[in-house]
């Protein structure tokens, strides 16, 4: 395929129709399971045909997210993927689709997100801090990036921190090599027509997405939006925090509302507590301008001094920021993990009252250790082993020792096999909550994340 010109517009993708995803999946080896999100699974693995191809597999599911938003989304992302070609971006392999689910086939990225870079390469004790000629080397690839896209009138539209991926692992030494990726919300614009579409993360989202809501902005603000999001990665490089969020009601009801009100009506960013050097600081003032007009465009960012004097710029992004980012950073983590827990077993819920159901002949809301043997008798589980399997479950299981399973213990089985089939998930967030890495979680640990009084609820479970 070729790549995309800004005067080409995007064509139909090459999507493989397949009867069943797991046809598609056959042409893969050595498949490992990496995360899950709402609506999608995500692997990686190496293709049959060419071993040395090591790749990221993404399975969405058409019901998970409705099948028309599916297939948008979907269908987006192949299109702008397929025909684009930059250094900074993912790099995309293939796509395939059957009546329950789709596939994308993108490059394996092994280098982790970019705040895990940063972080994972200072030291709090020591007091370490990270060179600005680093951060800005960073922000340069992904301002180069930018500008490639705007070139091409297309807006991404969900410009994070966790949407920046090292394309290898680093040790902290060398210069390392950012691509952007998550190209579901991407659009291709026409830079004065008008777009009613509101996508992206909400501490991320320009002032204008909300203020803008009922006439719509303009394509030319939509790729102005791209540049505000990148503000906001640079400002938390600074600060540790969103330059605009409602930190005391996140985790309530109101939050999101909250924010968007703040959004709306926001007038100018505080810059006041910032400790960068003059050029920094004169970069956030200016890509984190709330009028669109007189936001940097990546051209001119790339222009900027920040940009143009890293190799002399010897200044350094301080402890105490770092530490404050280090926080916010842990607690979105968990938060995404709790999230996506939470939706696996909402999804699960019904499955097991079904199930529970099935298994309890008598209906009287215990399951008895003959009608488990019965259970797994018709689930084709060898004869020899199923006292072996029902003796293991009710061990396990049967928590008040009664010799029954009710529902509660059944949930709180369907549970433990939930989390132990997401290791990558539980395994990012032990090392989230795991602050001193000594490779266990205490009390201290848990009341950071969670506060005093639900840590000790917690520890008591």
């Amino acid at each position: 395929m070729g790549c995309i010109e800004s005067s080409d517009t995007i064509g139909p993708p090459g999507i493989l129709h397949v009867k069943k995803v797991e046809d598609a999946l056959a042409l893969f080896k050595d498949r490992s399971y990496l995360n899950e999100g709402l609506t999608s699974k995500v692997y990686s693995a190496v293709l049959h045909h060419n071993m040395e191809l090591k790749c990221v597999v993404k399975v969405i599911s058409k019901t998970e997210m409705g099948a028309e938003k599916a297939r948008d989304s979907f269908k987006t992302e192949v299109q702008v993927l397929s025909r684009l070609n930059h250094k900074n971006i993912v790099k995309f392999i293939g796509a395939f689709e059957d009546d329950k689910q789709y596939i994308i086939q993108q490059e394996f990225l092994m280098g982790g997100e970019l705040f895990d870079y940063i972080l994972d390469h200072y030291d709090e004790n020591d007091e370490m801090s990270f060179p600005e000629q680093k951060a800005s080397r960073i922000i340069k690839q992904i301002l180069s990036c930018l500008a490639y896209l705007k070139k091409n009138n297309i807006a991404h539209q969900d410009i994070k921190a966790e949407n920046n991926i090292l394309r290898k692992e680093s040790n902290g030494d060398e210069d390392v090599e950012i691509c952007i990726i998550d190209f579901g919300f991407a659009q291709e614009v026409v830079l004065d027509r008008k777009y009613d579409t509101i996508a992206g993360t909400m501490v991320y989202l320009a002032p204008e997405a909300i203020r803008l809501a009922a006439s719509g902005r303009t394509g030319a603000q939509l790729l102005a939006a791209d540049m505000w999001s990148l503000g906001v990665i640079v400002y938390m490089m600074y600060t540790g925090v969103y330059p605009v969020d409602c930190p005391e009601l996140e985790g309530t009801n109101e939050y999101q509302e909250a924010l968007m009100e703040k959004l709306g009506s926001i007038e100018e960013i505080d810059f006041s507590d910032i400790d960068a050097s003059d050029d920094a600081l004169d970069f956030l003032k200016q890509i984190l301008q709330i009028d669109t007009s007189k936001r940097l465009t990546p051209e001119k960012a790339l222009a900027h001094p920040w940009i143009t004097k890293a190799e002399t710029n010897t200044n350094e992004i301080g402890s105490k920021s770092l530490n404050v980012l280090k926080e916010t950073y842990r607690e979105a983590q968990i938060s995404r993990a709790l999230r996506t827990i939470y939706k696996l077993l909402a999804d699960a819920q019904p499955k097991i009252q079904n199930i529970f159901n099935s298994i309890d002949k008598d209906h009287d809301g215990n399951i008895t250790k003959e009608e488990l043997y019965e259970f797994f008798q018709k689930e084709c589980v060898q004869e020899d082993l199923i006292n072996e399997k029902v003796h293991s479950f009710f061990k396990a299981h049967d928590a008040d020792r009664n010799g029954f399973i009710d529902l509660k213990e059944l949930e709180d089985a369907c549970c433990d096999m939930v989390i132990s089939s997401n290791e990558a998930i539980v395994a990012s967030m032990f090392k989230t909550l795991d602050a001193d890495h000594s490779g266990r979680i205490d009390l201290d640990e848990m009341k950071t994340v969670f506060g005093e009084v639900d840590a000790e609820k917690m520890l008591h479970l």
